[in-house]
């Protein structure tokens, strides 16, 4: 267990993803980070360092100003947090080499946090991202109506 606690670190994330994502505040993520923290996202790939990641985080916010997410479930173990999301948004800018759509996008995700010294240390994302690319128009899976 961290020196922070669980409850601790549930707070640091949600203050996080509230300040980030629902405040629109890109520029604030980096605050929020160790130094030399990694970003995983499975096929989407892994971006590691701090400024990286926030400039990944601000590059969401730009592309869905309205960004909204909200927290289905939260909680932790140790020095991790496991959140279940939603969020949603209208793509107004480039995601990925996803060219701006102007179409409302929502998606689910679970993620799961590491942190250290009251800081995220790792994030592994799992978005759905069939959602997104369904969503944005690039992709329609055949299995969706």
């Amino acid at each position: 267990m961290t020196v922070w606690g669980v409850k601790g670190n549930e707070r640091v994330v949600k203050a996080f993803l509230q300040d980030v994502i629902n405040e629109h505040n890109g520029g604030d993520a980096a605050k929020y980070l160790n130094p030399g923290m990694q970003w995983s996202g499975g096929t989407v790939g892994t971006v590691t360092g701090s400024a990286n990641v926030a400039g990944l985080f601000a590059g969401v916010v730009a592309a869905f100003p309205d960004a909204h997410i909200t927290i289905d479930d939260i909680f932790g173990q140790g020095d991790q947090v496991v959140v279940r999301v939603v969020v949603s948004g209208t793509q107004e800018g480039a995601i990925i080499g996803i060219p701006a759509s102007g179409r409302h996008v929502q998606w689910d995700g679970v993620d799961v946090y590491r942190l250290s010294k009251g800081k995220i240390s790792n994030i592994w994302a799992g978005d759905d991202w069939t959602a997104i690319l369904n969503d944005t128009g690039t992709y329609k899976a055949p299995w969706i109506p």
